[in-house]
């Protein structure tokens, strides 16, 4: 009864036209349900002002898309050359991580792929078309183990490889310029105890470290040191600092070395950390008799300004904030105080300054997925779009306030845009805001029935525009580090912008602007130390050692 009147709740809503429709859809690439409709459309990524995206047609054939935001303009991307090497239904398969499918190499996309009839493995790239996707290079048996990652113009990744003869297993690190013959192993280990299964490669300061090794991505250059770094994804840089929950569950920082390791702050962490206006903002706090449990809380690193802002969940409990992403001075986030359930919140850095934005979900349970925790899922479901933030709401009920809703952060602006029983990734590329919907139909009972997903778009004049990613804003080296004389500013594409370096105490040392994809800035008057450069635009800044 209750899931009948829902549904003519919805039938009337839409009669009515109670809510702000913003989106259309553009594509029609899956004509016929699936048992699990939202899942097959996945892996956004932005490429040339375009969006990339994959397909999955069942369990083990994926294609891949893009978009320029209209109907004629999404097309599948086949590659040219060997049919044994396209990307056909029955064939290939996406693996490796999900939160790094795709890596951007020189306007270029880079990704794994499996051919599920052989079981091989290949590198691929792709300039968005069929005649500029192609294949790297072929792996033979050896298997992706890692994630891609870029450093000073290449990119690495593990693999691994398991001798059936002698039943030696081998760890190889892989490094390519993006061409065969550039495509090779610069180190492996034999039988190694170092290495699990899965390899996660990050990279800080100018290199990359994974299980316990460090690289320049040089031969030589790659030493053991025992120290791990968390994802990026799972830490912050904070003062020239990599800032992240240790395995003591307390706030540790590092500086890249082992000695330089330690814990920053001896204060309970439960998520992740995200820094806005000068502060570092997480889950945390004392459990327990007479304690508050996971709650808001702040830090600038130091043991006397580390506080909990808002008791929001008053009580022993916890409100578990978490999914954090700024917005005109405010930072929202998703967090219970026990009488509304899962609602959005924001926060100016105050205590007075945090409170609900709205009671979207009348229930005490809230909402369910309006964002997706980085640290349980890397899929997208929020993006900054035209100064407004876009997030996804599901709730058990079928179009119960289901959706994409945007908010300004006031209440009476936090709207249902578009809704759909099931909302996937959201994604705004060069103003033309991406996700993944049902086509939400309803027959003349005013009941739902739930079609496949598609891509839908809402196109506008943008003032700014949102990304989400954070390999989007780090598509730049600095390089030498540490250096003698100068570094270089490399980016894919020319960058106007303003940067200064300042030193350890804040105090400005130079400034300019560089316009050009190849900037290099002469250091050479700076006396031997620790600097920071800070580029116009970007949330981080990259720690600089002048010898």
């Amino acid at each position: 009864m209750k899931k009948k009147l829902v549904s003519i709740l919805i039938a009337g809503f839409l009669a009515f036209g109670l809510y702000s429709q913003q989106f259309s859809q553009i594509s029609n690439i899956n004509p016929s349900p699936l048992p699990y409709p939202i899942y097959n459309l996945n892996n956004f990524y932005e490429l040339n002002n375009k969006l990339v995206f994959t397909n999955s047609l069942n369990s083990w054939t994926t294609r891949l898309y893009i978009s320029d935001g209209t109907l004629n303009g999404t097309n599948g991307i086949y590659s040219w050359g060997s049919p044994t090497h396209m990307i056909i239904p029955n064939e290939i398969k996406f693996c490796g991580y999900p939160e790094q499918s795709f890596i951007k190499l020189s306007n270029q996309l880079y990704f794994k792929l499996r051919n599920n009839q052989s079981g091989l493995e290949f590198l691929w790239k792709t300039s968005g078309d069929s005649i500029g996707t192609t294949l790297v290079k072929d792996l033979g048996t050896r298997k992706f183990c890692s994630n891609l990652i870029e450093l000073n113009g290449n990119l690495f990744f593990m693999t691994t490889d398991y001798d059936p003869v002698w039943g030696n297993i081998t760890k190889e690190l892989w490094k390519t310029d993006g061409t065969q013959n550039g495509t090779v192993v610069i180190n492996n280990w034999v039988n190694s105890s170092n290495f699990s299964n899965d390899v996660k490669i990050v990279k800080y300061y100018n290199k990359i470290y994974f299980s316990g090794f460090e690289s320049d991505g040089s031969s030589i250059g790659t030493i053991q040191t025992g120290l791990v770094l968390p994802p990026e994804k799972e830490s912050c840089m904070y003062n020239g600092f990599i800032y992240y929950k240790g395995i003591d569950g307390k706030i540790w920082k590092s500086d890249g070395t082992l000695n330089g390791t330690s814990q920053a702050v001896d204060f309970p962490v439960t998520g992740n950390l995200y820094v806005f206006n000068g502060y570092i903002y997480f889950s945390g706090g004392f459990s327990g008799a007479g304690q508050s449990g996971s709650e808001l809380c702040k830090t600038d690193g130091t043991l006397v300004n580390t506080i909990i802002l808002k008791d929001i969940y008053v009580g022993f409990n916890s409100s578990n904030p978490g999914n954090f992403i700024s917005l005109n001075n405010y930072l929202f986030f998703i967090a219970s105080d026990g009488i509304h359930g899962n609602e959005l919140w924001k926060t100016d850095g105050t205590s007075l300054g945090t409170s609900m934005v709205k009671d979207i979900y009348s229930s005490s349970s809230g909402f369910e997925g309006a964002f997706y925790s980085c640290s349980t899922s890397y899929r997208t479901h929020q993006s900054i779009h035209n100064n407004e933030l876009y997030f996804s709401i599901h709730t058990a009920w079928i179009g119960n306030q289901n959706g994409v809703w945007k908010t300004d952060g006031s209440e009476v602006n936090t709207i249902l845009v578009q809704p759909s029983d099931t909302v996937g990734l959201i994604l705004d590329v060069n103003c033309k805001l991406f996700t993944v919907l049902d086509s939400m139909r309803y027959n003349q009972f005013g009941e739902y029935v739930q079609d496949n997903s598609e891509l839908w778009c809402f196109i506008d004049s943008c003032s700014s525009v949102g990304v989400t990613q954070k390999e989007d804003y780090k598509a730049y080296s600095v390089f030498p580090n540490p250096t003698n004389d100068y570094i270089t500013i490399q980016s894919e594409e020319i960058l106007y912008k303003r940067f200064e370096i300042v030193d350890q105490f804040g105090r400005m040392i130079l400034e300019s602007t560089i316009d050009s994809s190849d900037a290099k800035i002469d250091l050479k008057s700076l006396l031997p130390g620790i600097y920071f450069l800070h580029l116009e635009g970007e949330p981080e800044a990259f720690k600089i050692i002048k010898n």
